[in-house]
């Protein structure tokens, strides 16, 4: 919707409350009620028109490579926005449009030659794979937490019975 039809909309909306609220014949608390009027009105306009800037792109960016690999949040994608990102796993890059795919992590690293830092996303790589990186700044982002995901166990043990246990746990 155009910004100058949701602005002449508003003000006009807030006229009426403003003259609704100072025609009432109960005139108590009516700087509150005028105030809450506006507070309202501005409200509607920004959710109608929700407030945004451009930035330029960051310059530590610049040189900035994304690497998912299994088992990534997709939410920590959203911290690394204008970020180009690639992986080495066709499942990841059929499910996500924005990501190309790599077949050769040691081709990528040389024919890639600006990239100087490499954020990892997901469960990460083996040894092998990071020995081709081993002149890139690193970060890692860990995908799924490891270690117990759930766990239960009985809550009522009489004197001499067995404590059970059970779980999930992922290493």
């Amino acid at each position: 919707m155009e910004k100058w039809i949701v602005l002449i909309s508003s003000i006009l909306l807030l006229a009426f409350l403003c003259w609704k609220e100072i025609r009432r014949k109960n005139k108590a608390r009516l700087v509150f009620r005028l105030t809450a009027s506006v507070f309202t009105v501005v409200s509607l306009y920004f959710i109608a028109c929700p407030f945004s800037f451009q930035r330029k792109r960051d310059p530590s960016d610049l040189n900035t490579a994304i690497l998912l690999t299994p088992g990534f949040v997709r939410d920590s994608l959203t911290k690394l926005k204008n970020i180009p990102a690639y992986s080495n796993d066709r499942t990841i890059v059929a499910e996500n449009k924005n990501v190309k795919f790599i077949p050769d992590l040691e081709y990528f690293s040389r024919s890639q030659a600006d990239i100087n830092k490499v954020h990892i996303l997901g469960e990460g790589l083996n040894q092998q794979e990071l020995e081709v990186f081993k002149n890139h700044k690193l970060i890692f982002h860990p995908g799924t937490v490891s270690g117990f995901s759930a766990i239960h166990w009985n809550t009522n043990i009489r004197s001499g019975e067995k404590l059970s246990v059970q779980g999930y746990f992922k290493s």
